[in-house]
């Protein structure tokens, strides 16, 4: 039950069907299906990212080879669990302001802002964080990190030459935190 049998050929051109052939294909993209036609998500399998990289980064970040390591810690405390989370977090300086990019269901832990604690090269600080959703506020807060030398691919996004994205396609895939 729930098993759906996929199958190719050459005559098909390689598009994959499913057994009965009335329902869709599986999304490719390993269940991620905010991708736009021109923007590709570049993140790595959840399954590496969860089970592997989050502990390591958790336990290398309070060490001394914490302040070496690329990413910080966003520690945050769950709005109905009460919960605390540490999340492993891409912090990317645009124009004064720390921004994280993400589509994590933990970031709704800060809508209408929430306090936070931040590990970074070593530090712990505590800081307010707001979430973005706006996709014009969005788009604004995207070409600024851009524009400040971050690149789509440090934010797991492949945007093709000469295609520039609109608000509505960025904010399709990420909302932007800003960290005070």
């Amino acid at each position: 039950m729930g098993y759906r049998s996929i199958s190719t050929s050459a005559a098909d051109d390689g598009r994959a069907r499913t057994g009965s052939g009335a329902e869709p294909a599986p999304p490719v993209d390993g269940g991620r299906t905010n991708a736009t036609p021109h923007l590709q998500d570049r993140r790595p399998p959840r399954w590496l990212v969860q089970h592997l990289a989050n502990p390591l980064v958790r336990r290398l970040a309070p060490t001394r080879w914490g302040s070496r390591l690329p990413v910080a810690v966003l520690t945050v405390t769950g709005r109905r669990t009460g919960r605390r989370f540490e999340v492993p977090v891409g912090v990317h300086e645009v124009a004064g302001r720390r921004l994280v990019f993400t589509d994590a269901p933990w970031r709704l832990n800060f809508r209408g802002g929430a306090a936070a604690e931040l590990l970074s090269a070593g530090r712990l600080s505590a800081v307010h964080v707001r979430l973005v959703e706006d996709p014009a506020e969005v788009g604004a807060l995207f070409r600024a990190a851009f524009a400040a030398g971050t690149t789509p691919a440090q934010i797991a996004l492949a945007i093709p030459a000469g295609h520039d994205p609109s608000d509505e396609e960025l904010a399709a895939q990420r909302h932007v935190l800003v960290l005070s």
